[in-house]
């Protein structure tokens, strides 16, 4: 931006944008700030903002897209689900739901054959052998033996 305009016996003076502000103009009269939690700018001295990452509904916001960083996503672990975009947060399935692996969007039930055993260390639908079932949103370690 322009600090001293140029005179008939000097240059004009400028000085660079700060980080999280930008200029599109050369010889502009000032720095324009961005858009903080759409746009960032890391470096100083930049004629453009850049759009913030979006976190996507499977991912969950860890840190916030501020005016000299770019929001962070990390993934929603097995179990639990973000249905919408920039998550605070991953909410955990209700107890006769799960998910099909990380970065989930929804939880569901397990089909009729199999029951849901959550005391694996990753929760799973776990098909029922031979001699039992199980009912479509079943939970339990193992599926009942047929009568």
């Amino acid at each position: 931006m322009v600090v001293t305009s140029c005179s008939a016996t000097a240059d004009a003076a400028c000085q660079t944008c700060d980080a999280g502000t930008y200029s599109e103009a050369t010889n502009a009269d000032a720095c324009t700030d961005v858009v903080v939690g759409s746009t960032f700018q890391l470096n100083s001295g930049q004629s453009f903002a850049t759009a913030c990452e979006v976190c996507n509904p499977g991912e969950w916001e860890v840190s916030s897209c501020t005016a000299t960083t770019n929001r962070v996503c990390g993934a929603c672990s097995v179990d639990t689900f973000s249905n919408y975009s920039n998550a605070d947060e991953c909410f955990s399935c209700p107890p006769t739901m799960t998910t099909d692996g990380e970065d989930a969007s929804y939880c569901s039930v397990c089909s009729s054959g199999s029951t849901l055993n959550k005391k694996l260390e990753t929760p799973t639908c776990v098909p029922c052998g031979a001699g039992t079932a199980a009912r479509a949103g079943s939970v339990g370690p193992t599926c009942d033996a047929c009568a």
